[in-house]
């Protein structure tokens, strides 16, 4: 069990604990895994769609309304992942990713509490999953 007043007077869940403390040094967190990413070999374009991405839909406290630019369908492809479809296709797709700014926290405590302990459940700590949060803008090819 892990405990940091910082997050509110609760105990949490090693796992919770952990997302909480990647999400407060966020930067750092991608500092230190960027080169254990980069060795992996992606390709570059699909690469940085990935790191950008993932980087923004990620429900942090205090965060603001983002359009990101992206040449493959990632929204797409891991809304089909998460909901269990089968054979599911990248698709290279030119689009804009648009997230609204529903943060409503005042504080860390608030955002632990209702983020990840009552919304880890069902899937809060993702902007994307977030009702009316993520809208994706098709560009013509």
């Amino acid at each position: 069990m892990y405990h940091n007043d910082f997050f509110g007077e609760v105990t949490w869940f090693f796992e919770e604990g952990t997302f909480l403390e990647i999400v407060h040094d966020y930067e750092r967190f991608w500092q230190e895994i960027m080169p254990f990413l980069d060795s992996l070999g992606i390709e570059n374009n699909l690469y940085r769609d990935l790191i950008d991405y993932q980087k923004t839909v990620i429900n942090r406290p205090f965060g603001s309304e983002t359009a990101l630019r992206l040449e493959y369908d990632l929204n797409t492809y891991f809304t089909d992942v998460y909901s269990g479809k089968q054979d599911v296709t990248l698709n290279k797709k030119q689009n804009i990713l648009h997230l609204a700014n529903a943060d409503k926290h005042k504080s860390w405590q608030d955002y632990a509490k209702e983020t990840v302990w009552y919304g880890r459940r069902r899937g809060a700590t993702l902007r994307t999953n977030n009702k009316g949060e993520a809208q994706v803008e098709y560009l013509p090819d």
